[in-house]
């Protein structure tokens, strides 16, 4: 398989010019993990610590500054006093928070952030018995701490929890999320319960009667739009339904002719809700598509059209209303690729249109994750992202596959005109061997969140050391941004 160049793309809002945001995956290959606050060796006379790790220069004495986004080292010159010198560097830095949580199997996992916690769920299962997990933790927090260990789902999850959360107070976050629960008293029939933690306290609500359970790395999606939650999830026929809390309404989106096979749950300019879906009858894919309320939909151009099936959806927000970058990956018998394009939504959605080359092979990236963020600090129109992508790749000696996730930072300017972007810095977080017997299992299915307070976190799902389970692995990053 070869790796050739992708790219994000975040078309023009009407307001804006020659719109370019661009992720180059090339970048992303080969690139050593970096810590920024660990150890070092000393890289001037008498010694010298690098960023936060607590390493004592005997000429300084302890020049750590415990801030990841420097290099902290002791300049001792004949003649003169010893200094301590804090050189900024940039890129994603591990901040001190790093826990990975084993079973014999996790599916999926979800991330989400508010103000100064981050939220994750997962699911996972156990001597064949499913379970969800409600995890929290702080930006600046040491331990990952459960949320209500009893959720009271009164049946069995089949999915992950889609996660969002609801401002309440000054300082008041209620967590919300929408699971997929098959019946105590009749396993036949798969319910849709709307979750709401408030103060540790969980209470839950039924609101959809029909869903999809034969994949399990689908699960409901959940957005929080114009002062309202909503939920989203494929039901049995295909047709997608999506609810809205406060008002109790659920609507239905596609059709059973057109059935959906991965969803992504978006909004308007309007913040109205839209849903990024595929569609395929068995190896038959239909397509890509994004619909509005309404029935207004749109399909995708996607630049390769083999047999296969779609594994994956995702949806990127880019902090401009109505603007989100899609991904969807796809694989075949000889294939794994993802694409990527941009979705433009007003009152209806339209899709940037892809320059195929038809001569591009396959990519080997798969289900793509990432998040963006404005900092209230920054000019109008610099925006933030994090962007997390699982690949397929020949090992360096050409004797088969390695699976390896990437992480990247990057930025753009939408104030200027042509709007200026710039690749922050990029770090490979995990490897392993691929094989098909393993069906090409590694590092995969990431979920990433941003905090106001420059943090950013990380989690993806692994095979374990022993090869008998997975891990769940979870990270917090340091923003190192250095000037725009």
């Amino acid at each position: 398989m070869r790796l050739r160049h992708a790219a994000l793309v975040v078309g023009c809002a009407p307001l804006l010019a020659s719109c370019i945001f661009l992720l180059d995956y090339d970048e992303l290959q080969g690139s050593p993990a970096s810590t920024g606050g660990t150890a070092g060796a000393p890289t001037s006379p008498g010694g010298a610590s690098s960023g936060g790790a607590g390493g004592a220069a005997p000429s300084c004495g302890d020049c750590n500054d415990d801030d990841p986004c420097t290099i902290d080292t002791c300049l001792a010159l004949p003649g003169e006093e010893p200094e301590c010198q804090h050189a900024p560097t940039e890129g994603l830095k591990l901040d001190g928070f790093e826990t990975s949580l084993r079973a014999e199997q996790h599916v999926r996992v979800a991330l989400i952030g508010s103000g100064k916690l981050f939220y994750l769920s997962a699911l996972e299962v156990n001597d064949g018995v499913p379970q969800v997990s409600l995890y929290r933790f702080a930006d600046d927090g040491a331990e990952l701490e459960p949320i209500a260990a009893n959720l009271r789902l009164e049946g069995v999850p089949v999915s992950n929890v889609g996660l969002a959360t609801e401002e309440v107070a000054a300082g008041q976050v209620a967590l919300h999320g929408f699971v997929a629960v098959k019946a105590k008293l009749n396993e036949s029939a798969t319910r849709v319960l709307h979750l709401e933690c408030r103060d540790d306290a969980v209470t839950s609500k039924l609101v959809g009667l029909s869903y999809r359970s034969d994949n399990p790395t689908l699960f409901p999606q959940a957005l929080a739009m114009g002062g309202e939650i909503v939920g989203a999830w494929i039901q049995e026929d295909g047709t997608i339904a999506v609810h809205e809390v406060g008002a109790g309404r659920t609507e239905t989106f596609g059709e059973a002719s057109l059935p959906a096979t991965t969803l992504s749950l978006l909004s308007t300019r309007e913040q109205r809700p839209a849903v990024l879906f595929t569609a395929q009858a068995d190896e038959a894919p239909l397509g890509s598509w994004v619909e509005t309320l309404g029935g207004q939909r749109t399909q995708l151009e996607e630049c390769l059209n083999e047999p296969g099936a779609y594994l994956s959806s995702s949806v990127i927000a880019t902090q401009l209303p109505g603007i989100w970058l899609a991904n969807v990956t796809r694989t075949g018998d000889d294939y794994l690729t993802t694409a990527g394009g941009t979705i433009v939504c007003g009152a209806d959605c339209a899709a940037v249109p892809n320059d195929c080359d038809p001569d591009a092979a396959p990519s080997g990236i798969r289900n793509v994750a990432g998040a963006t963020v404005h900092f209230d600090a920054d000019e109008a129109g610099i925006v933030y992202s994090v962007v997390a992508v699982p690949q397929l790749a020949p090992r360096a000696d050409g004797s088969g596959l390695e699976a390896k996730l990437a992480v990247a930072l990057g930025w753009a300017d939408f104030s200027s005109d042509p709007v200026k972007t710039r690749d922050v810095g990029s770090l490979e977080v995990a490897k392993s061997d691929a094989s098909a017997e393993s069906g090409f299992a590694g590092p995969d299915w990431p979920a990433v969140a941003i905090l106001p307070g420059r943090r950013a976190a990380v989690a993806w799902i692994a095979p374990d050391s022993e090869g008998n389970g997975t891990e769940l692995h979870v990270q917090r990053y340091k923003m190192c941004l250095g000037e725009p």
